[in-house]
C-alpha cells in the first residue's frame, strides 16, 4: 500500500477537545502538559494529543509538541515539518531510526505517522511551533533515561504564553513513586517544575494494542480501566500519581508499525 492510499484509508483526524480541556489549557501557570499512554500502539490514544493541541490553538497558546522518539530522529522530524508531506517527504522521514522494524513497540505505529502528518499541517498553519524528540539514544540506566528526558523537555524556549504538550508512556508521566522497590528512580514528570506541570493518564475501556512484551511484539489486550463516557477529569488519581485522567470512552484498537506487520 502506498502512503497516499494508506492516508486515504485512514479515518480523518478531527478536533474534539472535552470542555474541561479548555479550562485546563487556560491556566497561565501551565507550561508542561504530559499525556501518559497506558499502552503505545493504538489508534485512539494519540488523538488525545490532537484534542489538547486544538484546545491550545483556541486559547491562542503557541504549542511545542513532545514525542517519545530518540534524539537521533530530530533532524528528520524537522525536515518533515517544513515539507509538502508527499511520498518523497514521508520516505525521508521513515528513513529515521524510530521506524526501524527490529523493535516496533507501538511508537512507530501507523497512527503515529498520521499524527506527525497532522502536526505538520498544524506547524505550517502556525499552531505548532516545533516537535521535540525527547527519548535519549544512549542511557546508563532507567534513572539516566528519565533525567535526560526531563532535561530535553526543559530546553526549548516556550515564550511568554507557550505550552509544551507531551505524548509519552504512562510511567514517564507519573508525578509520584508508588513502588520504589520495583522502580527505584523518579519518572520524568517528577523532574519537571511541579507547579507548572500537569500530568494526565489516558485510559480506555479495554481493547487491544500493538506493543512489546517479553514474548515479542504484536497485539496485546489492554486493561478495561476507563470510564465508558468520553471525558477529561482534572482531579488527582487515588494514588496521587497523576493530576487527572483522559477517559477516551471506548475500547482501543491496535495500530501496527509502519515497517512491521508481523503478528505473533
Amino acid at each position: 500500500m502506498t502512503f497516499a492510499m494508506f492516508m486515504l484509508a485512514a479515518p480523518a483526524i478531527a478536533c474534539a477537545p472535552p470542555q474541561t480541556a479548555t479550562s485546563l489549557i487556560a491556566r497561565p501557570e501551565l507550561r508542561w502538559l504530559l499525556l501518559g499512554e497506558t499502552s503505545h500502539g493504538t489508534n485512539e490514544m494519540p488523538l488525545t494529543l490532537v484534542d489538547m493541541v486544538c484546545a491550545a490553538r483556541e486559547a491562542n497558546r503557541p504549542v511545542t509538541v513532545g514525542v517519545e522518539f530518540g534524539f537521533a530522529n530530530q533532524t528528520a522530524i524537522d525536515a518533515f515539518l517544513i515539507s509538502d508531506g508527499g511520498p518523497d517527504a514521508v520516505a525521508r522521514l521513515l528513513d529515521a531510526p524510530a521506524w526501524r522494524p527490529d523493535w516496533a513497540d507501538g511508537r512507530s505505529s501507523q497512527a503515529m505517522l498520521r499524527l506527525l502528518d497532522w502536526l505538520r499541517d498544524q506547524h505550517q498553519s502556525g499552531s505548532v511551533t516545533k516537535i521535540i524528540a525527547f527519548d535519549p539514544d544512549t542511557v546508563r540506566d532507567g534513572a539516566d533515561r528519565e533525567a535526560q528526558m526531563a532535561r530535553r523537555l526543559r530546553q526549548p524556549s516556550l515564550g511568554k504564553n507557550g505550552i509544551f504538550i507531551v505524548l509519552t508512556g504512562s510511567y514517564h508521566a507519573r508525578t509520584r513513586l508508588t513502588d520504589s522497590k520495583t522502580t527505584p528512580y523518579r519518572p520524568m514528570a517528577m523532574l519537571l517544575p511541579r507547579a507548572r506541570t500537569v500530568s494526565i493518564r489516558i485510559d480506555a475501556t479495554g481493547g487491544r494494542s500493538w506493543s512489546c512484551t517479553e514474548h515479542g511484539c504484536g497485539e496485546n489486550d489492554v486493561p478495561q480501566i476507563g470510564h465508558p463516557v468520553r471525558r477529561l477529569s482534572i482531579r488527582p488519581t487515588p494514588d496521587k500519581s497523576y493530576d487527572g485522567i483522559f477517559h477516551i470512552g471506548t475500547p482501543v484498537t491496535p495500530s501496527p508499525p509502519v515497517k512491521q506487520t508481523v503478528s505473533r
